[in-house]
């Protein structure tokens, strides 16, 4: 047997070893987006106190036991034992848009004379190149729903250990409630993910598993509550109305009456916690507070420090235009961003936040992130990139009708707010492994269909 990327749907057998190999490696990819991130509280570093395993596990700067896991993978039981990992052409494009992103980030950072730090995150794009085209094999070997049903188990495991370090290390409270470790990172990862839970959900049969989608959301609302992240509770809405499209569709109108019954009993009796005990009273108070901080006409920032605000996104528009103009073919590269901005007409304005001054700053908006670094080739690949995205999660839903389209536009709308909030969406496996998971069902549903006109 040669080692080879070809088009085909056959797949070797997985062994015991290699088939555990895989559960680890997609458990630490759903892991890394809910443990507890790095905050700075005056000259106090909350992940000092924590220990290795309640963290994304770096093994050597920016490289984690994920990352080298996989390699690992590759390595062993892809080269070494030259196992063939069949490719459809779908896949194939799809990976290819990521490679090719990752070679302009390549050629950009060598022509902008970058260092190794940004060669390093255009060769961790290659990677996930190689990533999307391994979760499609290993949905196709371990089933589509497994894989998912193991990522989501990770992000769940972190999003517990994330809570009880919040509670019992607390690097800021707002009244008696802790902010979570990590505030927008795992905020966001949740708010984003909590559609997909209710699309696994949808999508499996098995009673273990809706229980569990359930409990995660559960679980990840409360999460998002103590994110103090209004752009990942808006997304985290955007979640449950996906929720609320499907549990129409699955219920029958005695079970909704049920269901709504329940959740007029609870919410009541919410209610009456709230006005009548202390505890309850004081959390109102700190959800008002939130509320001043985040929301409030005088409100300071103070929840928001560094994120930019509202405002303050308008002139990341302007100043990127400005980078654009002047570095148009293949950026600034990604550590560019900084001395690039600080020349531009929007920086003079004062309106930019004060974090564009630092080596590592960047402008809170993906699509910004990478037409500032790699310039109109970066902008080409990650919009191809998005409606691939749009596109694969489009069809995985088309079956469902009317509720799949409403869960379709709940997804988009997460999309948007995601990637003109972090920059993560395109460098983490946050939109990958879901997409790779949705494109073999399709490929699965679609070759079903071909046997059935064959029969027939």
């Amino acid at each position: 047997m040669t080692y080879s990327l070809q088009q085909s749907t056959k797949v070797s057998p997985i062994s015991f070893i290699e088939k555990w190999w895989v559960f680890s490696v997609i458990f630490l990819t759903g892991y890394e987006f809910l443990v507890p991130v790095d905050v700075s509280d005056l000259n106090w570093n909350v992940n000092e106190s924590l220990p290795f395993w309640a963290s994304k596990m770096e093994i050597i700067h920016g490289v984690y036991l994920r990352d080298v896991m996989f390699i690992f993978y590759i390595l062993v039981f892809v080269i070494l034992f030259l196992k063939r990992i069949p490719v459809s052409k779908y896949t194939g494009v799809f990976a290819l848009l990521i490679f090719s992103l990752a070679l302009v980030g390549i050629v950009s950072s060598v022509i902008n004379g970058q260092g190794f730090t940004d060669i390093f995150e255009a060769f961790r794009l290659i990677l996930f190149s190689l990533f999307f085209v391994c979760v499609v094999y290993w949905c196709r070997l371990l089933g589509a729903l497994a894989v998912m049903r193991i990522f989501l188990l990770g992000v769940f495991v972190a999003n517990i250990i994330n809570l009880y370090f919040t509670f019992t290390s607390p690097w800021m409270l707002m009244g008696i409630l802790p902010m979570l470790l990590g505030q927008n990172g795992p905020g966001g990862a949740m708010g984003f993910l909590i559609a997909f839970a209710a699309i696994f959900y949808l999508k499996s049969e098995r009673k273990e598993d809706r229980i569990f989608a359930i409990i995660f959301t559960l679980v990840g609302v409360f999460t998002l509550i103590i994110s103090f992240s209004k752009l990942g509770m808006l997304m985290g809405v955007l979640g449950v109305f996906s929720w609320v499209a499907v549990l129409m569709r699955n219920s029958s109108f005695k079970n909704l009456m049920l269901t709504g019954a329940v959740a007029v009993l609870f919410f009541g009796a919410l209610a009456f916690w709230f006005n009548t005990t202390e505890t309850g009273t004081k959390v109102v108070e700190s959800a008002e507070l939130f509320y001043f901080y985040k929301f409030g006409a005088e409100g300071t920032g103070l929840v928001d420090q560094g994120d930019g605000g509202d405002s303050e996104r308008i002139f990341y528009y302007k100043g990127v235009s400005e980078i654009f103009l002047n570095n148009p073919i293949f950026g600034v590269s990604y550590s560019g961003f900084s001395k690039a901005i600080a020349k531009t007409k929007a920086k003079e304005t004062g309106k930019l936040p004060d974090d564009t001054n630092n080596d590592g700053a960047n402008p809170h908006n993906v699509f910004l992130y990478y037409i500032s670094a790699n310039g109109f080739f970066g902008w080409i690949f990650t919009t191809a990139l998005y409606l691939g995205f749009l596109v694969i999660i489009g069809y995985l839903l088309q079956p469902y009708g009317f509720t799949g389209l409403i869960i379709w536009g709940c997804v988009f709308g997460a999309s948007v707010i995601h990637t003109n909030t972090l920059t993560s969406f395109f460098n983490t496996s946050i939109m990958y492994l879901p997409s790779a998971v949705a494109l073999l069902i399709i490929l699965e549903r679609k070759e079903g269909l071909k046997n059935l006109n064959q029969e027939i």
